[in-house]
């Protein structure tokens, strides 16, 4: 699976939008994790 999650030489705009939503997966899985 080639999934480009940081690639700021192609779209830095799309990226940060990813990014972002990315970031909000990886602490909902974190705060999932510790209330689990």
């Amino acid at each position: 699976m080639r999934h480009a999650s940081i690639s700021p030489d192609t779209k830095p705009t799309s990226t940060s939008v990813r990014e972002i939503v990315l970031a909000g997966m990886i602490v909902r899985a974190a705060f999932l994790s510790l209330g689990s």
